[in-house]
């Protein structure tokens, strides 16, 4: 009997002690995984936001700045595009004016101002002929013929009073001989200055508005 009672004591001792035992090993080791829990969270909220950081902003791309004539650096005109006209016996000549006071320097100048085809090298007028070339019965000829066709034909470049910057201006020329066709290369000569060669019947720069006079 004392036996059985010594024996019914020392179970529960035996057991309390297992469990104090059990929950020292257990506190510490949750201790530690709540502290591993936590050192984690943040590391992998931040991982986003250093994928965020490391993607570089998206930079507009920049346009190439096209480089100016000599003839639009000296002169402030732009030759804009030549086209065929009345059965290609003509050429449609459009320039915009991008520096009137330049412009102007130029109407009151005695620089004279050609279109040169490539094809031919030859040279057709666009100012229009000096006084004592007029007297010349080939010019006067080409100047009958061209305000024939062309009875309000402007002059390059316009008065100065009527110079109008940013605006497209239209002159026709003599095509002597239908030597010009389409998809040949022409180019402006005014006085020791040029532009690039230019395709017929192809537009350089678009143009905002044309005066036709």
């Amino acid at each position: 009997m004392k036996n059985q009672q010594t024996d019914n004591r020392v179970r529960p001792s035996f057991l309390i002690l297992l469990a104090c035992a059990l929950a020292a090993m257990l506190i510490p080791l949750g201790l530690h995984l709540t502290r591993s829990s936590r050192a984690v969270a943040p590391a992998e909220s931040a991982a986003p936001a250093k994928l965020i950081l490391a993607a570089p902003a998206a930079q507009p791309a920049e346009t190439a700045a096209v480089p100016l004539s000599p003839v639009e650096q000296r002169w402030g005109i732009q030759l804009t595009s030549v086209g065929l006209t009345r059965s290609d016996s003509a050429l449609d000549l459009r320039y915009r004016v991008t520096a009137p006071e330049k412009a102007a320097a130029l109407a009151e100048s005695t620089n004279m101002a050609f279109l040169v085809h490539q094809a031919s090298s030859t040279a057709i007028s666009i100012t229009p002929p000096r006084q004592e070339d007029a007297q010349h019965p080939r010019s006067h000829s080409q100047a009958r013929s061209l305000a024939l066709m062309m009875p309000r034909a402007t002059t390059f470049p316009p008065p100065p009073s009527r110079l109008t910057p940013g605006r497209t201006y239209s002159i026709l020329l003599l095509n002597p001989g239908g030597a010009v066709k389409s998809g040949h290369q022409v180019a402006m000569v005014v006085g020791d200055t040029w532009t690039g060669d230019l395709i017929v019947g192809q537009s350089q720069v678009a143009s905002n508005e044309t005066l036709n006079k």
